[in-house]
Order: structure tokens, then sequence, then C-alpha cells
């Protein structure tokens, strides 16, 4: 017998990013939104 043995229930919640914005000074880029978490890649170097 094939078929499914179980159910599933999933309960997502999808939070939008109100501001992805950056701010360059010099040689520094700033992310402009304070409640959100980053990391930083540098392409050239892995």
């Amino acid at each position: 017998m094939t078929g499914c043995d179980s159910l599933v229930t999933l309960n997502l919640t999808i939070n939008s990013v109100s501001d992805v914005t950056t701010s360059t000074i010099g040689t520094t880029i700033n992310s402009n939104n304070s409640a959100a978490t980053y990391q930083w890649l540098d392409c050239d170097n892995s």
C-alpha cells in the first residue's frame, strides 16, 4: 500500500525588510536597518 501515513502542518511567518539601503563613508559600508542581521562577504578573498 502506498500513500501518506501522516499529516504535517507548517506555520510560517515571513517578515519583510523595511530598509535594504546602505551608506558609505570612505571605505566603510554601513547598513541602514538596525533591526536586521548582516554578513558581509569579500568575494575576492572567499
